[in-house]
């Protein structure tokens, strides 16, 4: 297979990643910009600029600032007295889930209790009593998946919190007296 590159000179894929791999070893990133294919050095901001269209590099500069604010925020709230935990399982998908990577990262030297980030149907074997405090998280309150995983959650008498927008999530856990977090 041949690839037309910048001098528009064919080369194999094996002397494309070749080149890539050499490059990478000498610290450069690979980037992929308007279906070329360029090494690129991560101090070249211009070129940097032209492929981050969307100003994500802005988005994580800003991050530790966001979680600075989340975590005030989440001083202020009262949550109910959640005894004997001993497992703790997000479930959602999407944002929701990179969410709960995000808390889980923050405070991974802190916690002592086990944490799984659950994206999909059901739950994990191992979320199947009140030892487990089950976190469903949903910004629509509508995610399929995540609303199995509350229904198991509750088949399973596990200890439940919900965080959510509205959706159908938030009127189950009203429903069934579950403590919500509404955002």
């Amino acid at each position: 297979m041949q690839v037309k590159c910048h001098a528009e000179r064919q080369r194999s894929i094996s002397e494309i990643i070749v080149e890539t791999l050499t490059a990478l070893a000498r610290g450069a990133s690979v980037a992929l910009a308007q279906g070329i294919m360029e090494i690129m050095n991560l101090d070249n901001l211009d070129l940097f600029k032209k492929i981050d269209t969307q100003n994500l590099l802005a988005e994580i500069d800003s991050l530790p600032g966001q979680l600075q604010q989340a975590w005030e925020l989440g001083q202020t709230l009262t949550l109910p007295d959640f005894a004997g935990i001993q497992n703790i399982v997000f479930a959602g998908m999407g944002d929701s889930a990179v969410s709960a990577e995000l808390v889980t990262a923050s405070v991974f030297s802190n916690i002592r209790l086990p944490v799984t980030i659950h994206r999909g149907y059901g739950l994990p074997a191992s979320a199947s009593d009140k030892r487990t405090l089950v976190i469903c998280i949903s910004q629509s309150g509508n995610t399929e998946e995540t609303l199995d995983a509350f229904e198991t959650a509750l088949k399973n008498d596990t200890q439940i919190l919900v965080i959510s927008a509205g959706g159908e999530l938030t009127k189950r856990a009203a429903a069934k007296k579950c403590p919500c977090l509404e955002l």
